[in-house]
């Protein structure tokens, strides 16, 4: 039986159709991460020291890195909740994610037509012009797909810590099944992690709950270039696990489930030594890894 999902209360806005228009989307979407990385190679330079690497320097560095980043995100979903009132938050951190880890300018039509794309208002065709960018429509339609499945309309505005944990739970279980047959290639679990971190990091008040210590948080391309940096600079203490963690990218869905919870490992032991949380450390390590 098709699921009832709540009506958005506005018509998908027409999306850029020309090559013109949409090469200055992704042009606009590289500028900012160009932005991004001058700014952590003056973060790398200044703080992180010479190697060898001190462990509770790097581990301050990426908690403030970290904790910053978190709260800009936070009052930038604000500003993104405030615009898109109606739809469920869950919907709405989903798109955040896309835009953030793919090259697409913020805002505009992009964000219509992907909420109306998650909530089964229109077709595959509404985002297909962003098929030049690669994976990004298959990836906004695995997520349609859980959406489809697992209900996130209950996830509201005031969700617990609990809430969000649990609904982790079901999707990662539902996205584990979908890894088996219809998960491309460049398409790991950080897909389905993204969403949580971006609801976490907006509700500051539960950052030091078990629960969002118990959450898994994205780690993929980005994470990756970030531990490599740091083994690059000898920082000795990262662990047994580490090579296995940095070959993330050729494992199946099945196998990089599992070698996340590895890397999760080392980003909870500099949590610790920071005296921070684990989301301000993932965040850190994301901060870095994008500057490099």
């Amino acid at each position: 039986m098709r699921r009832e999902s709540p009506r958005l209360l506005f018509r998908p806005a027409l999306i850029p159709s020309s090559s013109h228009t949409l090469a200055n989307n992704i042009l606009a979407g590289k500028n900012n991460r160009a932005k991004q990385k001058i700014e952590w190679i003056k973060v790398n330079k200044e703080l992180l020291g010479t190697a060898p690497l001190d462990q509770s320097r790097v581990a301050r560095v990426l908690a403030e890195q970290g904790e910053a980043s978190n709260r800009e995100h936070a009052r930038r979903f604000s500003e993104l909740r405030k615009q898109f009132p109606d739809p469920p938050i869950f919907y709405l951190a989903v798109v955040d994610w896309l835009e953030e880890v793919f090259p697409v300018e913020r805002g505009g039509s992009l964000d219509h037509c992907l909420l109306s794309y998650m909530e089964e208002e229109t077709e595959k065709s509404v985002i297909e012009p962003y098929a030049d960018i690669p994976l990004f429509v298959e990836a906004a339609t695995l997520w349609r797909i859980v959406l489809i499945t697992q209900d996130a309309s209950t996830i509201t505005d005031d969700f617990s810590a609990t809430d969000i944990w649990l609904y982790q739970e079901i999707v990662l279980n539902s996205a584990g099944l979908l890894g088996v047959r219809k998960i491309p290639k460049g398409i790991g679990p950080w897909l389905f992690l993204g969403p949580f971190k971006v609801l976490a990091a907006w509700k500051p008040q539960y950052w030091g709950s078990m629960e969002f210590e118990y959450l898994i948080y994205p780690f993929g391309k980005v994470e990756v270039s970030a531990l490599g940096f740091l083994k690059e600079q000898r920082a000795d203490w990262l662990g047994n696990n580490l090579e296995r963690i940095l070959q993330i990218e050729e494992q199946n869905f099945s196998t990089a489930s599992a070698t996340i919870t590895q890397a999760q490992d080392i980003q909870k032991g500099l949590a610790k030594v920071a005296g921070t949380h684990l989301l301000h450390i993932n965040a850190g390590l994301n901060k870095l890894g994008a500057s490099l």
